[in-house]
């Protein structure tokens, strides 16, 4: 049985596809702009994902707000839970949340 989960394991790392189910790599996530559902506006890009070191299950999507909106010089940047991501298409992720309780001031 362990031997057949790490083949699987290491199948899905290696292909696309595994038992009906499609996986995506982390650098297919990177810079793929991030639209919120809610107000139909870019949030940004994918920077980086934070995850579950135990699982290995992705918790969360990091995009650095545009310098644009910035405040006073701070960096600024969005901290999207992963349960708020509704899809994951080719050149965007459509997220549905409430941009003022994903801001977080980077020191």
């Amino acid at each position: 049985l362990i031997v057949l989960r790490i083949f699987h394991l290491f199948f899905a790392y290696n292909n696309t596809e595994l038992l009906g189910g499609v996986f995506m790599r982390i650098c297919e996530l990177h810079n793929k702009q991030v639209i919120n559902t809610c107000d139909c506006k870019i949030l940004g890009c994918v920077a980086d994902v934070e995850f579950n070191e135990c699982t290995g299950c992705i918790q969360s999507l990091i995009v650095p707000v545009p310098e644009n909106v910035l405040l006073f010089g701070r960096e600024i940047e969005y901290v999207i839970p992963f349960s708020c991501v509704r899809c994951i298409g080719p050149d965007a992720v459509l997220v549905e949340v409430n941009v003022e309780k994903i801001i977080n001031k980077c020191t």
